[in-house]
Parts: structure tokens; sequence; C-alpha cells
């Protein structure tokens, strides 16, 4: 569980660090499209943690 946690985590901070390299628009939408959506995975996981 703990390591489910902590490749959410890697994967958006790969995610956050495309965002940020001074690539073609799209791929950086793309990016931070894809890091917002693992950082609510993520909520949504820690919370069901938490309810149960």
């Amino acid at each position: 569980m703990y390591n489910d946690l902590n490749y959410m985590n890697h994967l958006q901070h790969e995610a956050l660090a495309r965002a940020r390299m001074p690539k073609a628009d799209a791929g950086r939408r793309w990016a931070t499209r894809s890091a917002r959506i693992v950082a609510l995975a993520v909520l949504r996981k820690e919370a069901e943690i938490e309810s149960s």
C-alpha cells in the first residue's frame, strides 16, 4: 500500500517535471492534466484509507 502511494508520487513528480520542460505546448498540457489526475487519485486513495 505504501509502495503504491510512493509509486503514484513518483508518477506525479515525473509528470510535473515533464510539464516544466520547454517542449510542445500540447505535451505540457497533457503532462499537467495527467499530474492533476494522479493527484486526485492519490487524494481519493488516502481518503479511502482514512475512512476504513
